[in-house]
């Protein structure tokens, strides 16, 4: 069996082919620790304290104590934790994708979800939440910017797929 950075190049020079995105897919399924651990690193960085499943923060409710919001915070970064499902789909699709510089700022993370969401057939579909998706775009080392007052994260994703690598691609890169 692979392990997850082998399945990863595997999708890098394979870009256009779901077989290794879902192979990904299973390896995550079966090493939950290991992308627990993944989004856990994401969450303990400053400005990703407060990442939700939802994206950046909590709506406010009315009449909710600063102690209930805190308690509701907390919750839900634990219920973030347990979304390996769309967090690994995240991952394997975001490498198929090229980095930019800058961030795009017609794009953000909740649209790059529904991407990833409609990447996969039926009989594999999955449902990625938006923190999910987040944690998995600053795990891959994608550049980000936050805005205020959103829950939602741009990043410097290409719009167009990376290109299948020619065989004497493959080989010099070795």
């Amino acid at each position: 069996m692979s392990d997850g950075p082998q399945l990863l190049d595997a999708i890098r020079l394979h870009p256009l082919e779901l077989t290794p995105r879902l192979a990904y897919h299973d390896w995550a399924k079966e090493h939950p620790d290991a992308v627990h651990a993944m989004i856990a690193a994401v969450m303990a960085v400053p400005e990703f304290q407060i990442l939700t499943p939802h994206g950046l923060g909590l709506s406010r409710r009315s009449g909710e104590t600063s102690a209930e919001r805190e308690e509701r915070l907390r919750n839900e970064r634990i219920l973030l934790l347990t979304e390996r499902d769309g967090f690994s789909a995240s991952v394997a699709w975001l490498a198929t994708r090229g980095t930019q510089a800058t961030v795009d700022a017609g794009r953000d993370s909740y649209g790059y979800k529904h991407d990833v969401e409609c990447s996969l057939p039926g009989d594999h579909a999955v449902y990625v939440p938006n923190g999910a998706f987040i944690a998995a775009a600053v795990h891959a080392g994608f550049v980000w910017k936050t805005y205020w007052a959103s829950p939602n994260v741009r990043f410097g994703i290409s719009r167009r797929p990376l290109r299948a690598r020619s065989r004497d691609e493959q080989r010099t890169s070795r």
